[in-house]
Order: C-alpha cells, then sequence, then structure tokens
C-alpha cells in the first residue's frame, strides 16, 4: 500500500450525526429571531453552511441573518455536543485507517470553531492532519472544491479519496482527481446525491474498510 495515500472526510451527514443538535440549536434561534416563513425542519440541508441556510430562512435579510448568525454560534459553540454522535464504526475505522498509514483530513461547511470543540469531544481529533472549514481563511467563505484543493495543495496529495454525503463533497473529489465515495446515510436525498455518478456508494460507514483496504 501506498503509505502516502490520503482520505478527505465531509463531517455532518458522514462522520457525524449533528442534525439532533443544529436542529435544537435553530429552534432556539427562531424562538427570538422569527422567520418570516414557517420553517421545514426535515427541508434543512444540514450539510450546508450557517449563512446559507440562514440566508434562506430569512429570504436575503442581511441584518436578521446576522443577529441570527451570532445567536447561533453564541448557543452551538458552547454545546457540550451530547446531542451530536458519530456514527457507528466510525471510531474504529478512523483508527484502523490512521494505524494502517493512511492520511486523513477533513473538509466541512462548518465553522472552525465547533469543528474542533466536536472532534475533541468525540476523541477524534489526533486522528486528522489537517482540518479545514469553510471560515478557514478570514473573511473569504470557502467552497468545498477550494477547501479540498487547499489540503491538495499543502499535504501534496497525488493520490486519495474524498468521502461525503453531499454533491459539493462529490464534485470536489472529481475535481482534485480523487475517488470519490457517496455516503448514503447522509443528509442528501439519494437521487441527488447519484446524479453526479460517484466511483464508490456506501450505505453504512463500515463498507469503507472493504473499499479502501483492498
Amino acid at each position: 500500500m501506498d503509505q502516502k495515500q490520503h482520505i478527505i472526510f465531509d463531517l455532518d451527514g458522514t462522520l457525524i450525526d449533528s442534525k439532533p443538535e443544529i436542529i435544537s440549536t435553530y429552534k432556539k434561534v427562531f424562538e427570538q429571531i422569527v422567520p418570516p416563513n414557517e420553517i421545514e425542519y426535515e427541508e434543512i440541508n444540514y450539510g450546508n453552511t450557517l449563512a446559507a441556510i440562514l440566508n434562506k430562512v430569512y429570504n436575503q435579510n442581511s441584518e436578521l441573518v446576522e443577529k441570527a448568525k451570532l445567536l447561533f454560534s453564541e448557543i452551538y459553540d458552547h454545546s457540550n455536543y451530547s446531542n451530536t454522535m458519530l456514527y457507528p464504526d466510525v471510531y474504529e475505522l478512523l483508527n484502523q485507517f490512521h494505524l494502517n498509514g493512511f492520511i486523513l483530513h477533513i473538509a466541512t461547511n462548518k465553522r472552525l470553531n465547533p469543528t474542533l470543540n466536536i472532534l475533541r469531544s468525540k476523541g477524534i481529533f489526533s486522528l486528522f492532519t489537517s482540518i479545514v472549514t469553510s471560515d478557514f481563511i478570514k473573511d473569504k467563505p470557502m467552497s468545498k472544491t477550494e477547501m479540498v484543493e487547499l489540503i491538495c495543495q499543502q499535504q501534496v496529495v497525488s493520490k486519495g479519496f474524498m468521502v461525503g454525503d453531499s454533491l459539493q463533497d462529490i464534485q470536489a473529489g472529481f475535481d482534485a482527481n480523487l475517488e470519490t465515495i457517496a455516503v448514503l446515510y447522509g443528509y442528501e436525498k439519494k437521487e441527488e446525491l447519484l446524479r453526479n455518478n460517484p466511483k464508490f456508494v456506501i450505505n453504512q460507514f463500515k463498507e469503507l474498510n472493504t473499499i479502501i483496504l483492498k
């Protein structure tokens, strides 16, 4: 096996199920900063950036969006993340990949502060060589493609995998010439995710074992 092989993971909907905690936080925000329309919580794509979700909820009203962002961050960033869970087998397999010489990374639409807090609280922070978030560069929101490109440039990635549950993840993997692995248990609708024709598809995290350690 090439000891320099890399795996770039999305976070929400791929490694962690953060949906219950995020919904709880949004409900607290919307109680104080009331949206113009009723919220369909099941229709929200929880893998999107906070700004993208709030812009849609508040119909691009920048004043309300900014207030809601600050309140969301205040609540969410000080959580103990007890309602955010690693998906089954994630802890064990990440450790196995790490021990087998794979270099692990994260590219996530989440902000840096809660990302680091969650990774530490779940005991997997030390497994990742690089962690790039949507706000990694100050005042310049990064797309998933830009995050993956940055990781590949900094780590000189020539061979590896992109694992994620969104169209953005799969497209970013294609753009970086990585082998793409679509996660069907996450937050994207299955038919949408398959539209980009990922190389591999998994229904459970443990299925990565046979793809990556083949």
